[in-house]
């Protein structure tokens, strides 16, 4: 799910729907971004599905704090992560930003920090095994 700053969104629509899709297996990250879609940081889906973020009142907040565009308070939401991969890191950079941050998948930007997609820790150890047997 990507969100973008400053932008007026209802907390309770908010919250039904990132506690719906929290539930879901494929979901993999709340990704914020500002309005040229430069990451600003991004919430790994397994945060969402802690006791401590299942809160109605903890997601308002979270909501509130976007809407506002409130950057260094978004940046000090537990479990946010403000770097990302970039198209060029190697497969080696890849698997150690996960473990580093123990993600299953990360959030892939451009040279200049824009949103391009997220890859998977398997497509990474597949990726390492074809270089290896090839």
């Amino acid at each position: 799910m990507v969100v973008e700053l400053g932008q007026d969104y209802s907390p309770w629509m908010f919250s039904q729907y990132l506690s719906e899709l929290a539930r879901y297996r494929g979901f993999r990250f709340l990704v914020i971004v500002d309005g040229s879609a430069h990451l600003v940081g991004y919430v790994p889906a397994e945060v969402f599905r802690l006791p401590g973020m299942q809160s109605e009142q903890d997601l308002t907040s979270l909501v509130f704090t976007i809407s506002a565009a409130q950057i260094p308070a978004l940046l000090s939401v537990p479990g946010m992560i403000s770097e990302s991969l970039r198209l060029d890191s190697t497969v080696a950079d890849g698997l150690s930003y996960m473990n580093r941050h123990r993600l299953r998948s990360g959030v892939v930007t451009d040279t200049q920090s824009r949103l391009v997609g997220i890859v998977d820790r398997e497509d990474l150890v597949v990726q390492l095994l074809l270089a290896i047997g090839g």
